[in-house]
C-alpha cells in the first residue's frame, strides 16, 4: 500500500499531481502543468486545501471546487498575473475552449493567437 501524500510537501504533491494527470486527456495534463510550472500555487495552503484532493493512490486537481474557490475570492493573496494563470488553467482543465475536440489546424490558430497575445514568436 502506498503512503498517503503529504499536502505540505510541495515536491511530493507535484509528483503526485503530474502522475495523476498522465492518466487524463491532454488538456488536463496541460492545465496541471500550467499550475505546477513555477511552483507558486502549491506553496499556498489555501489553494491546496481548495483545489487538491488527496486520495490513497495520489492526488488530483478538483477543477469545479477550484473555480468555486476562485469565484469566492479565496485566492486574494495572489497577484492579478497569477490569478490570470489560474483562470487560464481552470478554463483549459475544464475544456472550456473545446481543445480536446479541435482539429489540428484550428488548434494551431489558437496556439498562434495566444502566442501573439503574449508577444511571443509563432510557436507552431
Amino acid at each position: 500500500m502506498r503512503r498517503r501524500i503529504d499536502p505540505t510537501d510541495v515536491d511530493e504533491l507535484t509528483e503526485a499531481l503530474r502522475s495523476s494527470a498522465k492518466t487524463h486527456d491532454q488538456h488536463v495534463q496541460a492545465a496541471v502543468e500550467l499550475l505546477l510550472s513555477d511552483g507558486y500555487w502549491l506553496t499556498h495552503r489555501a489553494f491546496v486545501n481548495a483545489a487538491v484532493k488527496i486520495v490513497e493512490d495520489g492526488a488530483y486537481i478538483r477543477w469545479a471546487d477550484t473555480k468555486a474557490a476562485r469565484i469566492r475570492g479565496e485566492f486574494s493573496f495572489a497577484s492579478s498575473t497569477m490569478l490570470g494563470v489560474l483562470d487560464l488553467a481552470l478554463m483549459i482543465g475544464a475544456d472550456d475552449f473545446s481543445f480536446s475536440r479541435m482539429g489540428s489546424r484550428l488548434a494551431e490558430d489558437c496556439a498562434y493567437a495566444v502566442s501573439a497575445a503574449l508577444g511571443l514568436s509563432r510557436v507552431v
